[in-house]
């Protein structure tokens, strides 16, 4: 395989964040030959977490040049800058215009329809694009399918639950939260009896029994991409997805019915009033969950029901999300630097050997066993 540069050079885009810095220290273990371009808007936790051999790029990714000139130089970005309704199309077009290959672990339903769009650009360009490579979604649909294969009775429905512990700090979980906000506004799909059928997020909620430290946890129902993937990849009638609240309180529908008002997809004044919003009330429930539980763990457990109602389960033990949702990016840029991944778009859950990239992921992290 051909780099720009002779070695290749991976570009980690919002590389002091949580996801950023799990990347960070995964891939240093596991690839050390790549030379890795640290990206972010503040060049001090920048340098906070870099070495000697890294280079560190300071970015705005709102402006067109500034990000044009940070990713032409890399052979592969990986886009750990949410919310990707707001900044992932724009960033992997810029990527691909600059024949740099794309991944990002998003989880917006709407972000999987837009990339999508990209492939021809990414044929032209002879490099390939991804999203939905984390743990929910990416681990997740791959446990499904793993567990799917290795029964061989006939399931029909599926659940799919995550439930985390802490985030490392007050202002971790931002990005997730203005994710919520900009999925208020789009309908969401959901497969029931055999159909996509458009939904509005976060109305019902519903109590599972979770390994400990967890227990019993209400969970949100919240549609995330793979139900797209899986639709085409099974013969399941229905799959729903669930995440779990954790220390949060239940949207009203009062709430969800301004924030849809606000139309924060569509105005900047009403995304960074939300933002801000968001942001206070993220450090206010942090400090009152440090009180109650300093725990990090997250938690995937994957739900098979046949038509008897009998149910198997597989659950994935995760030390922090973080970590979690760094897998399956190491794993596809380990494909990617042996030159097994073509140009264009790709779903990781059509492209990879479930059995491999599963096993990959035991050896890389030995503690996350699904079972």
């Amino acid at each position: 395989m051909q780099f720009k540069n002779g070695t290749p050079r991976i570009i980690i885009l919002g590389a002091y964040g949580q996801v950023g810095v799990a990347l960070l220290r995964l891939f240093k273990k596991h690839l050390p030959d790549p030379q890795y371009i640290l990206a972010g808007r503040d060049r001090t936790r920048l340098k906070a977490i870099a070495d000697r051999n890294d280079r560190v790029c300071t970015l705005d990714v709102g402006d067109p040049e500034s990000l044009r000139a940070a990713v032409r130089e890399a052979d592969l970005a990986i886009n750990c800058i949410g919310p990707y309704l707001k900044y992932g199309h724009e960033i992997a077009r810029t990527c691909v215009a600059s024949g740099t290959a794309y991944f990002d672990p998003a989880s917006e339903q709407e972000h999987y329809v837009r990339m999508q769009r990209l492939n021809s650009a990414a044929h032209h360009s002879g490099v390939p694009i991804m999203t939905g490579l984390g743990s929910y979604p990416g681990l997740s649909g791959l446990i499904l399918l793993h567990l799917l294969r290795s029964n061989p009775d006939e399931y029909t429905e599926a659940r799919m639950y995550v439930a985390t512990g802490n985030t490392t700090g007050p202002d971790a979980g931002l990005a997730s939260y203005m994710t919520a906000v900009l999925e208020y506004n789009y309908k969401l799909r959901e497969l029931h009896d055999g159909d996509l059928r458009e939904v509005h997020p976060g109305r019902e909620i519903c109590q599972v029994e979770l390994p400990e430290p967890f227990g019993k946890m209400k969970l949100l129902n919240w549609p995330q991409m793979e139900i797209l993937s899986l639709a085409k990849l099974t013969a399941l009638s229905s799959l729903r997805t669930f995440i779990g609240l954790g220390h949060s309180e239940t949207p009203s529908r009062l709430q969800i019915g301004l924030i849809r008002l606000l139309r924060p997809h569509r105005f900047e004044w009403s995304y960074q009033l939300l933002k801000a919003i968001a942001r206070r009330r993220l450090r206010s429930e942090y400090q009152k969950a440090q009180a109650v539980d300093p725990g990090t763990a997250a938690v995937l457990q994957i739900e098979l029901l046949n038509q008897e109602r009998r149910s198997i389960r597989a659950n994935a033990l995760l030390p922090d999300m973080a970590t979690g949702t760094a897998l399956l990016p190491l794993y596809a840029s380990e494909c990617w630097l042996r030159g097994t991944i073509l140009p264009g778009w790709h779903d990781p859950l059509e492209l990879f050997d479930t059995a491999d990239a599963l096993n990959r992921i035991r050896r890389i992290e030995p503690g996350i066993d699904p079972s």
